[in-house]
């Protein structure tokens, strides 16, 4: 059983509102609406900029397996 059939809304974070981020959390919510998403950021949009690989964090990996419920 997973979370969506016992009726809970799956929680995502966004580290970042560059291009990025925000591209991500379009894909995201466009793939499944029902996602609920949070995009963190340090400084005002205006002054974002996306540079460099974005980096990602796999909660499957045998590593980040204490980080899953």
């Amino acid at each position: 059983m997973n979370c969506r059939e016992i009726g809970h809304r799956t929680s995502v974070a966004i580290i970042g509102e560059g291009s990025s981020g925000v591209s991500s959390a379009l894909a995201l919510i466009e793939r499944d609406p029902s996602l609920n998403i949070t995009i963190f950021h340090n400084v005002p949009f205006e002054q974002t900029v996306s540079f460099g690989p974005a980096g990602l964090f796999r909660i499957d990996t045998f590593q980040n397996r204490f980080f899953t419920i």
